[in-house]
């Protein structure tokens, strides 16, 4: 869980959502999933792309 400034949340998920599509050049799939839980919300982003290395991901967050 995260608590965050509602614009930073946009910046961050945009991000995400463009930097997956840029990882699928010839095509794939992107999903989205959103559920709420006691009162908060949980984004789920899949791709088909080539995915992010470890140093990558150790950054995210």
């Amino acid at each position: 869980m995260i608590n965050c400034d509602p614009h930073e949340m946009r910046t961050a998920l945009t991000n995400l959502i463009f930097n997956a599509v840029d990882a699928m050049p010839g095509g794939g799939t992107l999903t989205l999933r959103l559920a709420e839980r006691m009162n908060e919300v949980a984004i789920e982003i899949n791709d088909t792309g080539i995915g992010m290395n470890p140093e990558q991901i150790k950054k995210c967050f």
